[in-house]
């Protein structure tokens, strides 16, 4: 019979290995650091995603409020540079009129002022006999000195008239041809160029704004397709909106047509163009018609005396140029003559007839859209000079999208940034400063003319100093502009946020900027 000793021990002792394995598992350690390191890795790996994706969003926030920064400023410009060439093209228009009347008159046969100044120049002849005589009765030499130099200029100033009577006729017939075709035809029938360059003008800058800011928002997307393929493939982009409007109104989408809702807040005053103030100003005045004939008719009467001044002075004049060149001498030029005043009278008579009768309400230059009833006001600025910039974008692809999701993309609304911009003119910081000019008008009274280097500060078309600058976002229209959908030729598909019951005051809760 076999021996079963052995097999006995040999289950005994596995019986009491099990019943100490909970004691020895208990108190074994050996691979509870591997275990910590998996806890750990996936802790680790948790936090870092968590912190890649709030340096992704800060980045991308910084990213879309450059853009939204740069687009409205670029676009406020854009709309300052618009206004700027309404400005320039008033100047234009006024000095035009002027340089032509000066044609006319310097090419008319007509106007021969040699045969005028002849008869002066023989008065001053006799004026010469007289003083010989007086020197013969009185004996006093200096009567006698007067004589022989008036005799001996009158051949300069009979051969100066000559010779700038010949130029001008030169000038005029090399020149006169551009200026007149500038001015174009009188007839209404006949749209004229400067308006209708100034009509394009307003129409297009608008468009001309919108473009700037896409574009330059465009920029801020980043330097290769990366940062595009993480946003859905989407590029960034910005548009421009209207402030202060019933209805959001994006520059792209406005009606220029309408002169009291037009971006551009310039008025066609011609009673011949498409704006037809009479039409559309309620109490049925003639206020922009009239406004425009008066500042052309002040500035082209202007721009007359400096040509006058500029052309004629150095051979006719006394006056110094505004300090650029010496004062003349009346031995240094033909004053004697009169010519320069025969001119004088004769171009300002020209002129009036062409601001007057000619071309009385055609060539009208565009003026500043005003509020009927009451004076400029920083409503009037925030309704017609204040524009937001909006840059828009996808929402940026999260890492580790099976742990991280942005409530808003699962809400179905992108992100978005804006910007405030407002186009001005720059006011005079101080009164009565040494850039300003003292001026007593006719009745004893003191004014001032305040610039800085010809700097002026009037808000009108007739200043080419407009310029834009950033402000707060402090338009009431903010929520409805964020809220409105973008147009889709700029911005193809955008999924907005509702903020359609929210005012100011909610939404300066949500955003600082």
């Amino acid at each position: 019979m076999p021996d079963r000793q052995p097999n006995q021990r040999t289950a005994d002792r596995l019986l009491e290995s099990l019943r100490d394995l909970p004691r020895r598992l208990h108190r074994d350690e050996r691979g509870v650091i591997s275990l910590l390191t998996v806890f750990v890795a996936l802790m680790f790996t948790v936090i870092l995603g968590m912190i890649v994706n709030v340096a992704r969003h800060v980045d991308d926030r910084a990213r879309m409020q450059n853009s939204a920064d740069a687009a409205a400023y670029s676009g406020g410009v854009v709309v300052a540079r618009g206004m700027n060439s309404l400005a320039f093209t008033n100047h234009l228009l006024s000095e035009s009129f002027a340089l032509t009347a000066y044609m006319r008159v310097a090419s008319n046969t007509n106007n021969d002022f040699r045969l005028l100044t002849e008869p002066v120049l023989a008065e001053w002849g006799a004026m010469a006999d007289a003083m010989e005589n007086a020197a013969n009765v009185s004996g006093v030499d200096k009567f006698s000195r007067l004589a022989r130099a008036i005799r001996a200029k009158l051949p300069h100033e009979r051969q100066i008239v000559e010779a700038y009577a010949q130029v001008s006729r030169d000038h005029a017939s090399r020149f006169r041809g551009s200026f007149e075709s500038v001015l174009g035809q009188s007839d209404e029938q006949f749209d004229l160029p400067i308006p209708q360059f100034q009509r394009s003008l307003v129409r297009t800058t608008p468009a001309l704004a919108q473009v700037a800011a896409s574009e330059i928002a465009g920029r801020f997307d980043g330097s290769d397709d990366r940062w595009v393929e993480q946003h859905g493939g989407v590029p960034l982009t910005a548009v421009m909106w209207r402030a202060h409007t019933v209805e959001p109104l994006p520059l792209a989408g406005n009606n220029e047509a309408d002169p009291l809702t037009r971006t551009i807040p310039a008025v066609d005053p011609s009673p011949f163009g498409p704006d037809r103030p009479d039409d559309s100003n309620p109490d049925g005045s003639d206020y922009y018609v009239q406004l425009a004939r008066s500042r052309r008719g002040s500035l082209a009467r202007t721009y007359l005396e400096d040509w006058t001044q500029f052309w004629m002075g150095p051979y006719f004049g006394f006056a110094s140029f505004h300090g650029q060149v010496p004062r003349w001498r009346g031995a240094e030029t033909a004053k004697m003559s009169g010519y320069i005043d025969m001119m004088r009278a004769a171009t300002r008579s020209e002129l009036s007839g062409m601001l007057e009768d000619e071309f009385r309400y055609t060539n009208l230059p565009h003026v500043l859209r005003r509020d009927w009833t009451t004076l400029p006001t920083n409503e009037v600025l925030d309704r017609d000079h204040t524009y937001v910039g909006v840059s828009y974008w996808n929402h940026i692809s999260e890492q580790s999208r099976g742990v991280f999701q942005n409530p808003l993309d699962r809400d179905g609304v992108d992100t978005m940034a804006f910007a405030q911009v407002t186009v001005f003119v720059p006011a005079r910081r101080h009164r009565c400063c040494p850039w300003a000019t003292r001026v007593v008008r006719v009745d004893g009274t003191v004014d001032w003319i305040h610039h800085r280097d010809g700097w002026p500060t009037d808000w009108d078309l007739f200043n080419q100093n407009w310029m834009a600058k950033l402000v707060p976002a402090t338009s009431r229209t903010l929520p409805a502009v964020l809220s409105a959908t973008p147009p889709p030729e700029f911005v193809p598909v955008f999924r907005p946020l509702p903020l359609e019951g929210l005012n100011e005051d909610d939404l300066d809760s949500i955003s600082f900027h």
